[in-house]
C-alpha cells in the first residue's frame, strides 16, 4: 500500500487494515452485534473472504470487508458479515450495501450455490452523530400504498460518536483501534493519543508490533490534522520508545516527494467525486455512466463542491448535464 494511498483516503485504509484482522472483527461481532444474533454464530469459524464485490473503478475508494461465520446450529450453513466504514453520514449508505448484497448474491448464482444470509454492519465515526437514513423506504418518497414494493433491510450501525470510552469493548487492539477512529478528529486526540498507541502495542512483539505502530502511526499522521509530525515524534517516543519514534520518521520520509497538503487535497478530491457518484447512482441512475468520465476530469476541489451542491438539488440530470457542458 503506498504513501499515496495513505494520504489519500486515511480513514477508508486505516479501518479496512484493522476490521482485515480476524480477533478485531471478531471482537466487534461478539460485542456489538445483537446478542440473539451473536448467539447463533460459531465465532471461531469466523474467515476473511477475498475480494471485493464493489465496481472495479470504485474500490480504491471504499473500504468493504466480508467475513464469512457457520451457525451454531448444524441445520443451516454459515451466514456472511458485510463491514463497510464511513468518515461521515452518507444519506446512501443502505442503497451502497444493497448493491453489495445484490453482487454477492449474482455470485453465488453465477456458481450455483444457494443464496447466503448477509449481516451488514457500518463501522461510523464522524464529527457528529449518524442522524441520516438507515433503509431504502428511508430514501424513497412513495405512499404507504406502495410500501411493499420497496425492498427493505436494515444494518447494524455502530456508531462511536455514542459510546464513551468505557463502553469501548473488545481485547486492547481493538479498543485501542475504536478509540483511534472515535478521537482522530477530535482536539482530544493529543491528550489520549499515548494511551491509545500503549494498548494498541501491548502483548505484541517482533514483526507483528512494528505492523500495528506503523497502521496506527501512519493514520495519525495523515488524518489528525491538529497533531504536526514534531509532536507525533514526540509522543511515539514517549509512549513507544525508540521504535515508536523510528516508524514516525520512516513514514514521514515517505511523504517528503508528495507533500501532506497536495495528498489532503488529492483525497478531499476522491472523496468529492465518490459522494457525487452515489447521489447521482440514487437520483439519476441512468445518466451515471455518461457523467462519470467528465466527472473524473476535474481536478478542483471547489468546482466538485459546487458540483455535489448541485446533484443534491438539482430537478432533473438535465441540469447536471448542462454544468458539465459549461466546463467543456
Amino acid at each position: 500500500m503506498s504513501a499515496d494511498d495513505y494520504i489519500s483516503r486515511p480513514h477508508d485504509l486505516f479501518t479496512r487494515q484493522s476490521l482485515e484482522r480476524r480477533e478485531i472483527a471478531r471482537d466487534i461481532i461478539g460485542h456489538y452485534l445483537p446478542p440473539g444474533l451473536v448467539r447463533q454464530l460459531k465465532l471461531e469459524t469466523l474467515t476473511l473472504v477475498a475480494g471485493s464485490f464493489v465496481d472495479s473503478e470504485l474500490r480504491a475508494s471504499q473500504s468493504d470487508v466480508l467475513y464469512d461465520v457457520q451457525f451454531s446450529d448444524d441445520r443451516h450453513g454459515q451466514i456472511y458479515i458485510l463491514f463497510e466504514h464511513k468518515s461521515h453520514a452518507d444519506s446512501a449508505t443502505a442503497f451502497q450495501l444493497l448493491k453489495y448484497i445484490v453482487r454477492i448474491w449474482e455470485r453465488q448464482q453465477r456458481q450455483k450455490e444457494s443464496l447466503t444470509p448477509i449481516v451488514p454492519v457500518v463501522l461510523y465515526h464522524g464529527a457528529a452523530s449518524w442522524t441520516t437514513a438507515r433503509s431504502i423506504p428511508e430514501m424513497v418518497d412513495a405512499p404507504d400504498s406502495l410500501t411493499p414494493y420497496i425492498p427493505d433491510f436494515t444494518f447494524e450501525l455502530l456508531d462511536l460518536t455514542t459510546y464513551r470510552d468505557d463502553q469501548l469493548s473488545g481485547e486492547s487492539l481493538t479498543r485501542a483501534t475504536l478509540l483511534l477512529l472515535k478521537y482522530i478528529f477530535d482536539e482530544d486526540l493529543r491528550s489520549r493519543l499515548a494511551e491509545i498507541l500503549r494498548s494498541a502495542a501491548e502483548q505484541r512483539g517482533g514483526h507483528e508490533l512494528t505492523e500495528i505502530l506503523r497502521s496506527f502511526l501512519t493514520y495519525v499522521a495523515a488524518a489528525a490534522r491538529r497533531i504536526e509530525p514534531p509532536e507525533l515524534r514526540l509522543v511515539a517516543r514517549q509512549s513507544l520508545g525508540a521504535e515508536g519514534e523510528d516508524v514516525v520518521s520512516s513514514i514521514l520520509e515517505q511523504w517528503v516527494a508528495k507533500g501532506r497538503e497536495e495528498g489532503r487535497e488529492e483525497g478531499r478530491v476522491n472523496s468529492l467525486r465518490g459522494s457525487i457518484r452515489d447521489i447521482l447512482e440514487v437520483r439519476f441512475p441512468d445518466d451515471v455512466a455518461g457523467f462519470e468520465p467528465r466527472i473524473n476530469q476535474i481536478e478542483s476541489a471547489d468546482a466538485l463542491q459546487q458540483l455535489l451542491r448541485l446533484c443534491v438539488a438539482a430537478a432533473s440530470a438535465a441540469e447536471v448535464r448542462q454544468w458539465l457542458d459549461s466546463r467543456s
